[in-house]
């Protein structure tokens, strides 16, 4: 499920994410980042999260950091040797 829900009057937002980001054996984590446009601020950051649900119940974010320019977004294993490879996005949204 995706939601978004901002109210805000006056603000030009936009939301960007970044490319998926793929994370397999033997890597345990990856880090994306999502860009704002040109003379936006980040004004949220989320993460999209693709994989088997096996492997989705093992993974947790472990970093979601609005930047100047964008996000930053770590994804963690919680525990070593997840079978598979997965994936996720960055997301950011942005204000100006």
């Amino acid at each position: 499920m995706t939601s978004h829900a901002v109210c805000a009057k006056g603000l030009a937002l936009s939301f960007r994410e970044s490319g998926w980001k793929r994370v397999g054996d033997p890597a345990q984590s990856g880090t994306a980042v999502a860009n704002c446009p040109r003379g936006s601020k980040s004004f949220g950051v989320g993460v999209r999260l693709s994989a088997t649900s096996a492997v989705l119940n093992r993974l947790v974010p472990v970093e979601l950091r609005p930047t100047a320019t964008g996000s930053r977004v770590t994804v963690s294993e919680l525990a070593p040797g997840t079978p598979g490879t997965w994936y996720f996005k960055a997301q950011v949204l942005c204000a100006r």
